[in-house]
């Protein structure tokens, strides 16, 4: 809806929290809402991203190097802290300025 447009778009604001926008997103991402992502979501944040320019092998070989990558004390998924450590730093940038 047009609503979700524009809290998506308000998330981009300099003075939205960055803890509001990893939050968003994370809920987002974490489509079976257990606040955990596992391996699958990973898998269909992945493929949104890549679309047809990888087999399925190739995509779950990512998605697996990924959740590695990100799960850094090995509990086999990412939770919203090891979520946010990693996207912190380019959400801080990511703003949206209309002049």
């Amino acid at each position: 809806s047009f609503r979700d447009y524009i809290r998506l778009l308000s998330l981009f604001h300099p003075e939205t929290p960055l803890a509001e926008r990893t939050a968003f997103l994370f809920r987002l991402f974490n489509q079976s809402d257990d606040g955990c992502l596992r391996e699958g979501e990973m898998r269909i944040i992945l493929q949104a991203m890549v679309g047809d320019q990888l087999n399925e092998s190739e995509l779950h070989g990512l998605a697996h190097t990924q959740l590695a990558l990100l799960d850094r004390d090995r509990k086999g998924f990412v939770t919203r802290a090891d979520f946010e450590r990693l996207l912190s730093p380019a959400l801080e940038k990511a703003t949206i300025s209309i002049a």
